[in-house]
């Protein structure tokens, strides 16, 4: 018996873990249209040309304009409250340079930051990005 015989399966799902534990080749199509296609390490390493910095601050951040104007040049900026922290996802290519700025400016404003780390960015930031990367997406199909 010849085990060594190639076999495709074909996969279509939006839970992306799910694909990179079991898939070795990744084609995503976006408004029907092929947007990227590539080994997983190939588009690993295209998400990986941005970082994500995560900040996490006690309370409540009142007034998020200082911190939308100290990081103009990032790629994405999200803040969410939950459970008494403010956790603050910034989308960036200079990570080390919006991490100090971030401390920087939780002098002046007087936070308290718990934490502020980088993230690899996932086959699931990818498609994010590939999708909405007109900037136009508004869930049309």
């Amino acid at each position: 018996m010849n085990w060594e015989r190639k076999h495709t399966i074909l996969l279509s799902t939006h839970i992306l873990p799910e694909v990179e534990v079991t898939c070795d080749h990744v084609l995503i199509i976006h408004k029907g249209k092929l947007a990227a296609s590539g080994s997983l390490r190939e588009l690993e390493e295209q998400a990986g040309s941005q970082s994500v910095i995560t900040a996490e601050i006690d309370g409540e951040i009142e007034d998020i304009e200082p911190l939308r104007q100290k990081l103009s040049d990032a790629i994405r900026l999200e803040t969410e409250y939950a459970g008494g922290v403010t956790r603050v996802k910034v989308t960036t290519d200079n990570p080390i340079e919006v991490s100090q700025r971030i401390c920087a400016l939780s002098i002046v404003q007087q936070w308290r930051i718990r934490e502020v780390k980088p993230q690899k960015q996932t086959l699931e930031d990818l498609f994010v990005r590939i999708t909405s990367e007109d900037g136009k997406d508004n869930g049309e199909p």
